[in-house]
Order: C-alpha cells, then sequence, then structure tokens
C-alpha cells in the first residue's frame, strides 16, 4: 500500500500503532474526521517512503514533533507535505500562546 485517502470517512477513535506495518506507504489523507489521541504518530516514525501526510480537521491535540518533524525531508526523511491543526488557538493564563497541535515542520497550519 503506497497510498492511503481517508479524507472525511467519519472515523473515530486513535490511529493504531501498528500504522508502522505500512512501510511502503508514501501519502496518507486522514482529514476531517473525528479522530483523537494526544501523542499522534507514534507509529509513524518506521514510515521512511512517507512524503505528504495531511491530518488537520480532526480532534488530535498535543505535540507531534518528536514522531513526525524527523520524517521531514530536512531532517533526512521523504516528508515534504504536512498539515495540521497547529494555528494558535487562544493564550493560557500567563499569556502563553496555545496549540491544537504543536508541530514546528508543518508546512500548512489550519
Amino acid at each position: 500500500l503506497q497510498y492511503l485517502y481517508l479524507d472525511d470517512n467519519d472515523l473515530t477513535g486513535t490511529i493504531p500503532n501498528t500504522i508502522k506495518a505500512l512501510t511502503n506507504l508514501k501519502a496518507m489523507w486522514i482529514s476531517n474526521n473525528q479522530l483523537t489521541g494526544n501523542e499522534f504518530g507514534k507509529g509513524f516514525r518506521s514510515l521512511k517512503q512517507l512524503e505528504t501526510l495531511y491530518f488537520q480537521g480532526n480532534d488530535i491535540t498535543g505535540i507531534t514533533e518528536s514522531n513526525i518533524c524527523p520524517l521531514k525531508s530536512e531532517n533526512g526523511g521523504q516528508l515534504i507535505d504536512l498539515t495540521a491543526d497547529c494555528n494558535i488557538t487562544g493564550q493560557d493564563t500567563d499569556g502563553n500562546n496555545i496549540f491544537k497541535v504543536r508541530c514546528h515542520c508543518c508546512t500548512e497550519c489550519f
């Protein structure tokens, strides 16, 4: 399997760590579902061929950097296009920015 298109399918729950078995995966679109989780991408580090990953429009929160950013092309991986819900969603009581997903290596934030 090289291309997995699951946008707009009302998927729920978390992405299982068994995703790491899809080592030939080049592109994955999982946007606009109801996926959850706060440590997104745990199983993604073995997806060395991944070039495109779109996962915005879900209920995923937290930090993805340690799991996803090593796959970026500037880090020796193949990943070029990476989109997520990483825009600022507000500020905490100390004035610090709050992000739904923290992703400094995303190519586009929603």
